[in-house]
């Protein structure tokens, strides 16, 4: 999948790295896949009005219909979203 993170802040952020997100199907859950083609995306810091975009790659079961994708945005916060 591709992803990106926009900083629309006024000071310079960083943005979650592969190793903050998961996939979740059911009871099972999958971590980042191995990636090298040029266009991954990498997390990191970021400037005000800078976009991080590009491919992540996970393993996953073949006979799920849905996804749930987290990611931890710090400590004790996770986003969402059902793909």
């Amino acid at each position: 999948m591709t992803i990106s993170a926009e900083n629309v802040g006024s000071e310079r952020v960083a943005v979650p790295s592969t190793w903050d997100m998961s996939l979740i199907t059911g009871d099972s859950q999958y971590g980042e896949g191995y990636y090298s083609g040029g266009d991954e995306y990498r997390g990191g810091g970021i400037s005000p009005g800078m976009v991080r975009e590009g491919v992540v790659l996970s393993e996953v079961d073949e006979s799920a219909s849905s996804y749930e994708l987290r990611i931890e945005l710090t400590g004790d916060i996770t986003a969402s979203w059902t793909l």
